[in-house]
């Protein structure tokens, strides 16, 4: 939304907890001034710039759903909405790319993770997943890893499984 100031708590609220950091219960919201969005809508991705992506090949898409969910082995939680994946699609599941205690794994760890699922950082990226919510995480691990040019399809997979004609691939992602 064009915030320039923003940080992500890597861990989370449990993880700062944990560490015994302060918390409140009372809410310390000073509003003061004004701020008009800007979105950022080159790292926004639609489903027309999806189709477009699809066809033309030459950027990567990597799906971080789950590699059962990914390969259509299971019923998908929204009604109306098909299993699959987007054709031509890499699995990246976002869990592979956390830590036991919810922070982000090191650079090289991610890069390996990439490498392994045969992403090239060098090359244009989408990310999605089911809802446009952990497609944030790979973003987020992409850009740790050195990828700069990164997009999200915020419609992710509960818009592109529900339209009627889409075209779907099923099965695991590719060795």
């Amino acid at each position: 939304m064009g915030h320039k100031n923003c940080a992500v708590l890597d861990g989370g609220l449990a993880k700062w907890r944990m560490e015994k950091h302060p918390t409140t219960a009372s809410p310390h919201a000073k509003l003061q001034g004004s701020f008009s969005p800007a979105p950022k809508l080159d790292l926004l991705r639609t489903r027309s710039d999806m189709l477009q992506c699809i066809e033309s090949g030459t950027v990567q898409v990597l799906d971080a759903r789950s590699p059962s969910r990914f390969a259509g082995l299971e019923q998908e939680p929204r009604p109306g909405v098909k299993p699959g994946h987007i054709p031509g699609s890499h699995n990246v599941y976002y869990a592979d790319l956390i830590n036991d205690d919810g922070t982000m794994r090191s650079a090289n760890e991610l890069r390996a993770v990439f490498d392994k699922a045969r992403i090239e950082l060098s090359r244009p990226i989408v990310t999605t997943c089911g809802s446009g919510i952990t497609a944030a995480i790979v973003f987020l691990a992409a850009k740790i890893a050195g990828a700069s040019q990164i997009s999200l399809y915020d419609g992710s997979w509960a818009e592109w499984g529900s339209m009627q004609y889409a075209s779907i691939e099923t099965g695991p992602a590719r060795a």
